[in-house]
C-alpha cells in the first residue's frame, strides 16, 4: 500500500490486487483495479476488474471493461462470452442476440466453442426469466436454438414457459416435421418414443413409422410402434408391427401379446391363438393373454379351451385383487 500510494506503478498495483484478492478484499480490490487501469489499461487489469464487477453486480462498470477486450487476441473471446451474460443480465436482449451471432460464426465447427457459447446463452436467457422479461428470455432461447438446434433445455423453455398452447402446438409441429423429413431412424425413435411415454401416440405414431422405416431391425422400435397403433386402435398396423418386433426378438412374450391382440380385434382368431399361446407359454403370467383366447377360442367353438381361459383369466384377476 505505501509504496503504491506513491508513483502508482502498475505492477505494484497487480501485486496488491492480487493480495486484497486472495484475502477477500473486495471494495478495496475493486479500487486498486480502478488504478491499474487507469495507470496501465493492460488486458489483465481490465479482465480482473470485469470479473470482480460481475461477481459484485456492477454490470456497468463490466461492460465497459469487457467491451474494451472483446478485440483483444488473448482475452477477447472470454470477454465477448462475459459481456454476453452481462447483456443478459441487464436485460440488453438485443445486443445479447446479436452478439451471439458473431460468435456463433467465430465459431465455426469447433463443437467446444459452440457448447461455451450455448451455455453463456442459456444463462443469459434465465436471467432474462429471473428479472422478469420474458420476452427477452425468449429471444435469448431461440439464439440457443440457432446455435444448438437440438438443445433440449431451450426447447423445453420455449414449450412450457414462454410460449402459448398455439405457439406450443406448432412449434412441436414443425420438429416433428423436420425430424420425418430428416429420416434420422435413431433421432425419430428416441423422438417417439418420448411422445409415446407422455401418452401421445398420435405425435408418436409417424415417428416411430418413419424411424423403422429408417432402422428395419430396431427390434424395441417395431414393439413402440405396435404399441402406439394399439393405443390408436390402428388394428392393420399393430398387427404388422409387432409380427415384426417378434420375428426380431422371439422371446418378447409382450410383442406376442400385442400380436395375438391385434389379430384378435381382426377377428382373425386362428392366428390370434398362436400369438397368445406363445405369449403365455413364455410368461404365463400375462393374463391379458387368456381373456383374448377366451374370446377366440368361443368363436373357434373350441368350448372346453375357452373355459381353461377364462379360469386362468378369473384366478389371476383374484390373485392380483388381494
Amino acid at each position: 500500500k505505501r509504496v503504491a500510494g506513491g508513483d502508482r506503478d502498475s505492477t505494484t498495483l497487480r501485486v496488491l490486487a492480487t493480495a486484497q484478492a486472495r484475502l477477500g478484499l473486495h471494495g478495496p480490490l475493486e479500487k486498486t483495479l480502478q488504478l491499474v487501469v487507469a495507470t496501465a489499461p493492460d488486458p489483465w487489469a481490465r479482465w480482473a476488474l470485469a470479473r470482480l464487477a460481475m461477481g459484485s453486480g456492477h454490470w456497468k462498470v463490466a461492460e465497459k471493461q469487457l467491451t474494451a477486450l472483446s478485440g483483444d487476441d488473448g482475452l477477447g473471446f472470454l470477454a465477448r462470452l462475459a459481456l454476453l451474460k452481462v447483456y443478459g443480465a441487464t436485460g440488453n436482449a438485443g445486443k445479447a442476440v446479436e452478439l451471439a451471432s458473431r460468435l456463433s460464426r467465430d465459431a465455426g465447427d469447433s463443437i467446444l466453442v459452440r457448447e461455451r457459447v450455448t451455455r453463456t446463452l442459456l444463462d443469459a436467457a434465465w436471467a432474462a426469466w429471473d428479472r422478469g422479461d420474458a420476452g427477452g428470455a425468449r429471444r435469448l432461447f431461440e439464439q440457443v436454438l440457432t446455435v444448438a438446434p437440438d438443445d433440449r433445455e431451450a426447447h423445453d423453455a420455449l414449450r412450457l414457459v414462454l410460449v402459448t398452447p398455439a405457439e406450443r402446438e406448432a412449434a412441436q409441429r414443425s420438429r416433428m416435421e423436420h425430424l420425418v423429413e430428416g429420416g434420422n431412424g435413431p433421432k425419430l425413435l428416441e423422438e417417439g418414443t418420448k411422445l409415446l411415454a407422455t401418452g401421445d401416440a398420435a405425435a408418436a405414431w409417424p415417428l416411430l413409422d418413419r424411424g423403422t422405416r429408417a432402422e428395419p431391425s430396431s427390434a424395441i422400435g417395431w414393439y413402440n410402434l405396435g404399441l402406439a397403433s394399439q393405443q390408436l386402435e390402428r388394428w392393420k398396423d399393430a398387427v404388422r408391427a409387432y409380427g415384426r418386433a417378434a420375428e426380431l426378438e422371439p422371446a418378447n412374450a409382450q410383442a406376442s401379446l400385442g400380436l395375438g391382440i391385434a389379430l384378435a380385434k381382426l377377428g382373425r382368431c386362428a392366428e390370434a391363438v398362436q400369438a397368445l399361446e406363445s405369449a403365455r407359454s413364455m410368461r404365463p403370467a400375462l393374463y391379458q393373454a387368456d381373456y383374448y383366447l377366451w374370446s377366440c377360442y368361443t368363436k373357434l367353438g373350441r368350448s372346453d379351451d375357452a373355459r381353461k381361459a377364462l379360469e386362468r383369466y378369473n384366478a389371476a384377476r383374484e390373485q392380483r385383487a388381494k
